[in-house]
């Protein structure tokens, strides 16, 4: 089997993935024919087109449209309702007028809502009432009518007025003196915050059909997705390590300006000697187009830095002082250390165990120059020299990548044998083995994951579990273990499904699909109960055994279920792992809650804001707790960090974050136990 260009990521749930199209004009109907008919041919679990997808599409679009149900109307709904069960008799037969409904019910919901807004505008909206407002963790049901839309838009407005008046200040002494002056100023905040949310609102028909194309995509599981060409090669720029880049690290302050974080040494940006931190963008002109920076241009700036078609742009920076200028970036092939192999050495009372991190499975797609395995074979060779006793190998949040990458990287680990069972939809299957014989590495190994922990590093986690060859430590991860490659659609030049055709199971014959993969050793983590999992999508595919005859010689552990007994019993005894699973059940309790309820008073809503502060506080305390032991980049990384200063302030963030990482802290302790 031929494995390069298979995918194992969740890259596809993605949203700056939906680019505008370059491609060659085709038109929305003809896509939707072209992947249902690619779909049928190839997918692995393909799905009829039948009224269940209408009642699918009808409804998720409808929630993909207005998400909140502010929007549209009950007569609205209930008329699209009765056009919807016929959209798949429709795209059999090359109709796709129901998305002209649809659209044209859109922009008439979008063209009231405008007007709503003007019209509160214009009016005096009391700070205060007697009334309250409901917030829901489903749905509201539609409004009947537009009087409806304007109260509860009105009841939005004198609440988040209220809120950002309460979160000037933790003392309500401090705020009921200011009220007067305050609560006008936080008024127009909240009026003017409605210009951004009505300018997403705005979508173009291409943006508007996009958003159809990936929804049909994802009936058929959640991570088969269309992509155009720049699509594809933004999906291809996520997986590697390599990236065309202008140099720019961008972020929005509190004002939501657009402010230069950082410039990345030797990039377009950084030869001007002109670009530097704190210097806001104040305008980028491409094509002839301008965009004033404002959040009506976000998604259009978006694509400037990240659609790998538009290789030179002209910023506008504004200095501290005021001071105005212009230059024109050309984007460069970077290395992206943010999503590169690095690795440090962990050091208490004399005890190094080593720490790998593995951001993605990156490879060598299109113009990346990269591969994961071959980054963490020089890693660890600067590993052992440090003289480690163990190896800590942070798999948290690697949503996955390369199916090569991750057989070459599951290889390095085990002394050789069957590492997986692909099985194709025709019950075809094929053994992936080991390509190379003896270890890498061959001490102790911990493999630490998490809910966002996918695909490949799910492989690889499955590999050296069945072979007991590390101890898996963390939470259960995502629960994906489905293969995507993408391909050309039929008649439509320039467009491309990234289509679901294979699963890879255990040597076992188990699976980790829809369930994830369970550690031996659970260590909790803040807000893993609100991390979304492959079980959480409506499509995702269910988990089906299959029977397995393979050879294989699993490690020896003598004692192995004891010792995991006592390192369990040890973790749950800790101070900090029973703070944050007492945490976690009151956050849980309020994001479970059906209807959460606030009087529209500045008193109530005070009380209530500063109650919720108060558990970011704690988790905030407990995310920023530093742990004792030593950390050090490898004598290797030391050299190269003394040349290069964007390597150097990024090992130095990586430090700090590793310091306050109760997963990596109690993986530590895991593996000092290991080596005694």
């Amino acid at each position: 089997m031929k494995i390069s260009g298979w995918f194992l990521a969740i890259g596809c749930l993605c949203p700056w993935l939906s680019v505008a199209q370059t491609a060659k004009a085709v038109s929305t109907c003809q896509l939707i024919n072209s992947i249902q008919r690619l779909v049928a041919d190839q997918h692995y679990s393909p799905k009829p087109i039948d009224d269940s997808l209408s009642t699918y599409l009808h409804r998720h679009f409808l929630d993909e449209l207005d998400t909140e149900h502010r929007l549209f109307l009950q007569s609205e709904v209930a008329e699209l309702s009765r056009q919807a069960i016929k959209i798949d008799d429709d795209i059999k037969q090359n109709n796709c007028t129901f998305l002209d409904n649809y659209r044209a019910a859109y922009r008439k919901a979008i063209s009231r809502f405008t007007e709503v807004v003007k019209q509160l505008k214009s009016e005096t909206i009391p700070f205060e009432t007697k009334g309250s407002i409901a917030f829901s963790n489903g749905h509201d049901p539609y409004p009947a009518d537009v009087l409806t839309i304007k109260e509860r838009l009105k009841n939005r407005i004198q609440f988040n007025t209220l809120r950002h008046t309460a979160e000037l200040s933790p003392k309500w002494d401090s705020i009921k003196a200011l009220l007067p002056d305050l609560m006008p100023k936080m008024r127009k905040k909240t009026l003017d915050s409605y210009d951004c949310f009505l300018a997403d609102l705005a979508l173009s028909d291409t943006e508007f059909d996009q958003r159809f194309l990936d929804l049909f995509c994802g009936y058929f599981d959640p991570h088969s997705a269309y992509f155009s060409t720049e699509g594809k090669s933004s999906f291809y720029a996520m997986l590697s390590a390599e990236n065309q880049s202008f140099g720019l690290v961008v972020q929005l302050n509190e004002q939501g300006e657009l402010m230069v974080a950082d410039v990345v040494p030797g990039s377009a940006a950084y030869k001007t000697h002109k670009i530097a931190p704190t210097d806001q963008i104040v305008a980028i002109k491409h094509h002839n187009q301008t965009f004033t920076l404002g959040c009506h241009d976000l998604a259009k700036i978006e694509e400037v830095f990240t659609n790998s078609s538009i290789q030179e742009a002209q910023f506008s920076f504004r200095k501290k002082d005021g001071s105005v200028f212009d230059e024109t970036l050309q984007k460069m092939l970077l290395k992206d250390y943010e999503n590169t192999v690095y690795s440090l050495v962990l050091t208490q009372q004399g005890t190094k165990i080593g720490y790998l991190n593995i951001p993605s499975f990156y490879g060598q797609f299109e113009d990346g120059k990269s591969s994961v395995a071959e980054d963490v074979a020089k890693a660890l060779i600067g590993l052992d020299e440090e003289g480690i006793s163990g190896l800590i190998i942070d798999l948290q949040s690697n949503g996955g990548g390369s199916l090569e990458e991750a057989v070459k990287l599951t290889g390095l680990f085990l002394p050789g044998g069957p590492v997986a069972i692909m099985h194709q939809r025709n019950g075809k299957r094929e053994t992936l083995k080991d390509p190379q014989r003896g270890m890498a590495y061959s001490g102790p190994v911990g493999v630490l994951i998490n809910g966002n922990s996918a695909s490949a590093s799910e492989f690889f986690c499955n590999a050296l579990q069945d072979y007991n060859r590390a101890v898996i430590i963390g939470s259960p991860s995502f629960g994906k273990a489905t293969m995507q490659q993408v391909l050309p659609l039929e008649n439509a030049e320039g467009h491309f499904l990234k289509i679901t055709l294979q699963q890879f199971y255990r040597i076992t014959g188990q699976s980790n699909q829809y369930e994830g993969v369970i550690p031996d050793l659970k260590v909790p983590s803040l807000f893993d109960f609100k991390m979304p999992r492959e079980k959480d999508y409506e499509t995702a595919l269910q988990n089906h055994p299959i029977e397995a005859h393979l050879t294989y010689t699993p490690l020896k552990w003598d004692q192995k279920s004891s010792w995991l007994m006592q390192q369990q019993q040890r973790v749950e005894l800790e101070n900090q792992t029973k703070d944050i699973n007492q945490l976690n059940t009151e956050l849980a309790a309020i994001y479970d809650q059906k209807t959460t309820q606030f009087a529209l008073n500045m008193p109530e809503v005070f009380k209530r804001v500063h109650q919720y502060n108060a558990l970011w506080k704690r988790a905030k305390e407990m995310n920023d707790k530093k742990w004792p032991y030593q950390i050090d980049l490898t004598k290797n990384d030391q050299n190269t960090s003394n040349i290069d200063e964007f390597l150097k302030s990024t090992r130095e963030h990586h430090i700090h974050n590793i310091q306050t990482d109760y997963s990596i802290w109690q993986a530590f302790l895991i593996m000092q136990s290991m080596k005694k």
